[in-house]
């Protein structure tokens, strides 16, 4: 049934159409209620030419299946003009493509999810973004927040920590920040589990047998390099100890240390505790220079020296002196005391004189 009256303008208003055929409209069409076609699977809508859909309703268009609460896309008549789809799945994503329909984005709760064939590849979430898959990258690169010419792993941040690797949730195994370039591991490691390790070992928490280990000692001010299980060297704040064999063995340290003198009192420039039943050759090389560069010295000096088992430190024989090159001969030079334990390197300046000294000391001892 069709009812119609005309407007003022001359054109004819549709109150009620219904068309159980094809209905073919050659210029404009204004529907001002429903409009409703079909409920076949096989009745289309083809429209040539631009679809101008106008209202003020909140849903300006809304594809519906199966009653009110089968919406699947909904377009937004508000301001912000959303365009909204149904959550989807792992396995049939919201958002596809019609060669591949298991392939796209879903929505799961609180995290914007990608799928790849089926299945969860990575996700968006509130506190970051999630990868669920290995990553190959072959001779192409993996960028985060940048891009480079070549391939490779590229990190850029403006953030403090570029490269943030966790062991658990309550330490930081390695940090690499973008602060001058600078990296920076938080934990200390221990001789078990080293900060940084070289090994072929199945299991080298447990057997110990990297072939290189690093890590600092329960005090926190020294940091141990060992390789084929033994400790080879140490560094601390002052000096660096060398172990060509065993500690017991033996070991070398060289240290370097600065002073300043204002006369000719003697001066203790450095202080190298004895270990017990050890017998030690020192070496020490002394370089001084007057604060105003007028004058110069340089001096090397070696001597022997021991401690018995819970005894103070004694010299043998005296000191050599095997270098002393000086501009100015009233310079008092180097040499050795001992003192409780200790052996003394000093050094004496001139009176009324400024001296800036330097010393580099180098021990070598063996055990009884």
């Amino acid at each position: 049934m069709v009812r119609t009256h005309p407007t003022d303008s001359g054109n004819l208003v549709v109150d009620d159409l219904t068309v159980n055929n094809d209905l073919t409209v050659s210029n404009d069409l204004t529907v001002n209620g429903d409009l409703n076609f079909g409920d076949a699977v096989t009745d289309t809508f083809t429209a040539e030419g631009v679809v101008i859909i106008d209202n003020d309703n909140a849903e300006a268009f809304l594809v519906r299946k199966d009653g009110d609460a089968g919406d699947v896309l909904v377009v937004d008549n508000s301001s912000t003009g959303q365009v909204l789809l149904a959550d989807g799945s792992v396995g049939v994503p919201a958002l596809s493509f019609i060669s591949d329909t298991d392939s796209g984005f879903y929505f799961d709760s609180t995290r914007l999810t990608v799928a790849i064939a089926g299945a969860e590849i990575a996700d968006f979430r509130a506190n970051g973004f999630v990868i669920n898959t290995a990553i190959t990258m072959g001779s192409n690169q993996f960028s985060w927040g940048g891009t480079e010419e070549d391939g490779g792993l590229l990190f850029k941040s403006g953030l403090g920590n570029a490269i943030h690797i966790l062991g658990d949730d309550t330490g930081n195994s390695f940090v690499f920040t973008t602060y001058d370039n600078r990296t920076s591991n938080h934990d200390h490691g221990n001789r078990t589990d080293p900060t940084i390790s070289v090994h072929s070992a199945t299991d080298p928490d447990t057997d110990n047998t990297e072939y290189f280990r690093m890590f600092f000692d329960s005090t926190l001010t020294k940091a141990v390099i060992e390789t084929d299980g033994s400790q080879r060297m140490d560094l601390n704040a002052s000096q660096l100890n060398l172990m060509p064999g065993t500690k017991s063995d033996g070991k070398i340290f060289r240290k370097a240390v600065e002073v300043q003198t204002t006369d000719a009192t003697l001066t203790t420039v450095d202080t190298i505790a004895l270990e017990d039943e050890n017998t030690y050759i020192i070496t020490a090389e002394l370089v001084g220079v007057k604060s105003d560069g007028s004058d110069r010295a340089g001096y090397r000096a070696k001597g022997l020296f021991y401690r018995t088992a819970a005894g103070s430190a004694d010299q043998v024989g005296s000191t050599f002196f095997d270098q002393a090159i000086e501009s100015d001969a009233a310079w008092g030079g180097l040499s050795f005391a001992v003192s409780g334990n200790n052996v003394l390197v000093q050094c004496t300046g001139k009176a009324a004189t400024t001296i800036e000294w330097g010393t580099v000391v180098q021990a070598f001892n063996m055990s009884n």
